[in-house]
């Protein structure tokens, strides 16, 4: 199951799409009250590098709103293409709408040094995905532990509670982020590292570029052998 969840799950680790910050990770911000957050995203995953079967392509379109100013609901989809490594009969299959996601994301105000938040997800696999890749539903829990510093620079930590249908994962992250020129509302570089208590690792840099109300989000991941090899992403976020 851990290769066949459409790389919602990648050997084992599990990824979002509704990160405000970083291409990955959850953060402590979340859209204000009224608020929308345009979503989409675009990635490549290579699971095996020496075995072109289970390379995967997934495009996400999502949307974020803000119900109050520490709370925000998202929903997006996954439009996803599996090489014949997924399937269960090693089959060839045309790109499909894989699963719908939604989740829920709490922040409580600031009231220490240290700023804290809560997700709660869900997705549901639809029938292709079911029978084709054995897609099964997914509930998450999520911490958040985040901290700014000096201007427009942060510090965070995701801690993750899978259920992926009769399995149990738990999974944390870590990222840092700081603008990359003197400028520090403009270019940012971080880099995100994702792992679990298993020994799977995968590092995540990326480049943020603020445009207006919108950010557009790129990196190239690598990992160790129980997880993605190689993942290229392409992220853009409208603020409206």
């Amino acid at each position: 199951m851990k290769k066949l969840m459409g790389i919602i799950i990648c050997g084992g680790l599990l990824y979002g799409h509704h990160a405000m910050e970083y291409i990955e990770m959850e953060s402590y911000s979340t859209a204000l009250k009224g608020e929308k957050v345009f979503h989409l995203h675009y990635d490549y995953f290579v699971e095996e590098k020496n075995n072109p079967d289970f390379d995967h392509w997934e495009f996400t379109p999502g949307i974020s709103y803000g119900i109050i100013d520490y709370i925000m609901f998202d929903a997006h989809t996954h439009f996803s293409k599996f090489n014949k490594g997924f399937t269960k009969n090693n089959e060839e299959i045309s790109p499909f709408i894989e699963a719908l996601a939604t989740s829920i994301q709490f922040r409580i105000p600031k009231f220490t040094f240290l700023d804290f938040g809560f997700v709660l997800s869900y997705e549901i696999p639809f029938k292709r995905a079911r029978e084709y890749i054995d897609g099964k539903e997914v509930f998450e829990g999520k911490i958040i532990v985040s901290k700014d510093f000096w201007e427009h620079s942060n510090l965070c930590f995701n801690f993750n509670f899978v259920k992926d249908g009769d399995e149990f994962l738990k999974e944390w992250a870590f990222g840092i982020k700081n603008p990359l020129s003197s400028d520090p509302h403009g270019i940012a570089g971080g880099i995100e590292i994702l792992g679990d208590y298993e020994g799977s690792l995968f590092f995540l840099p990326g480049i943020y570029f603020p445009i207006e109300n919108s950010i557009l989000k790129t990196g190239i991941g690598f990992g160790n052998n129980k997880s993605t090899n190689l993942r290229a992403n392409l992220t853009l976020m409208y603020r409206f």
